[in-house]
């Protein structure tokens, strides 16, 4: 059964996932205005057919979504199918009149016959204030949060509170946060963030971004210090702008505990170059958390776009390395894309990935993105 806390939300497992979703679909239709015209329909689509180059097995992802649309209303269905296999189906609806509104939106796993998440937020928004209120719903607890936000001479400030239960324990304090942000000097934004949890102090995050050195004038500064319970952390990344085509990016962090200096590193470096239709970009990562999808920790994009008959065309490569047992990095993965706008709602796009690690895990994809209904 869909069920949370031992508590059954939805039908019995042997009934279709449609079947489940018919109560909502009944209350969405229910609550929206009596009398009004019909709602406008629209929708969108995204499909991608992959073959395995090694055993010629097919597998289908797509994302479909359905909107229905009054003055004040709207109501969004969104279905996500990954390998063949229906995993994700989420219903939003949304509802304002200013200075309020209303957005509730319920996600289901139909695979595994379960409740995913449901959230629903109330907000109010005038001028330079903002109030929201929001419920969480997991399989596994319940999360209430507010936040304010104001911004007066300039200065942004803003406040979160959350509470969280679960089966087992009431709602309790969960953390609280107060943010600061400002422009200073026309050019350098200021911000600060301070957040408390049942503990106490639990993060001090402080951030200048826009520094310039009146000498150097290619050259920005961020930076960026962190206190929390672990320790304290210092990271400056430099931007070195060669010309406007050029831009080099370097992340530079300094760890320091019990008031002395434990490490300092270096955990990523990017350069990104743009010449006539096309866009370079390398990036190059060292700290193996944040390598790419886990494995690669050197990516290379090439990326093209042009505009051929009122027509949008895209060519894209992508290499990825990885790192091997001894330090040493060796090419991994090779992709290559090409997009083009079929109609000014439809676009399809053919990919090949090449894995030089696992040949067998090489694929050709085709993809197909659009809008509905038609222009005429």
């Amino acid at each position: 059964m869909f069920s949370h806390d031992g508590l059954t939300l939805w039908g019995s497992p042997k009934e279709h996932p449609l079947r489940t979703l018919l109560p909502l679909i009944s209350l969405v239709l229910i609550l929206a205005p009596s009398g009004a015209a019909s709602p406008g329909i629209s929708g969108a689509f995204e499909t991608a057919h992959s073959v395995d180059l090694d055993t010629g097995d097919t597998s289908i992802d797509a994302q479909l979504t359905t909107s229905l649309s009054w003055p004040a209303w709207l109501v969004e269905f969104e279905s996500e199918i990954d390998e063949g296999t229906w995993d994700l189906q989420s219903i939003l609806a949304q509802a304002g009149q200013s200075p309020w509104s209303l957005r509730s939106t319920l996600r289901m796993e139909p695979d595994a016959m379960r409740l995913r998440d449901w959230k629903t937020e109330l907000a109010y928004e005038r001028e330079s204030r903002a109030l929201e209120i929001e419920h969480k719903l997991t399989r596994t607890r319940s999360w209430l949060t507010l936040e304010l936000e104001k911004e007066s001479l300039g200065t942004e400030i803003g406040a979160r509170l959350r509470f969280r239960s679960s089966s087992c324990e009431p709602l309790c304090f969960y953390d609280l946060r107060f943010d600061v942000a400002r422009t200073m000097c026309t050019s350098v934004e200021a911000s600060a963030r301070i957040e408390f949890d049942h503990e106490g102090l639990d993060e001090l995050l402080v951030v200048l971004d826009g520094l310039t050195l009146r000498n150097l004038p290619w050259l920005k500064l961020e930076m960026e210090m962190e206190r929390s319970v672990h320790g304290a952390v210092l990271e400056i990344d430099p931007t070195i702008d060669v010309g406007p085509q050029i831009c080099f990016l370097l992340e530079m962090e300094a760890g320091a505990a019990g008031g002395g200096l434990t490490s300092i590193r270096i955990p990523e470096c990017s350069l990104d170059c743009a010449f006539g239709a096309w866009d370079l970009e390398a990036t190059a990562l060292w700290d193996p958390d944040d390598w790419i999808d886990d494995i690669y920790c050197a990516r290379l994009e090439l990326e093209g776009e042009w505009d051929q008959s009122d027509r949008d065309l895209e060519a894209r490569f992508v290499l990825h390395w990885r790192s091997a047992m001894a330090g040493s990095i060796h090419l991994s993965q090779v992709t290559a894309l090409a997009a083009a706008e079929l109609t000014p709602r439809l676009s399809g796009s053919l990919s090949l990935v090449v894995d030089l690690d696992d040949p067998t895990a090489s694929r050709l994809e085709l993809g197909l993105e659009g809008e509905w209904p038609p222009q005429t």
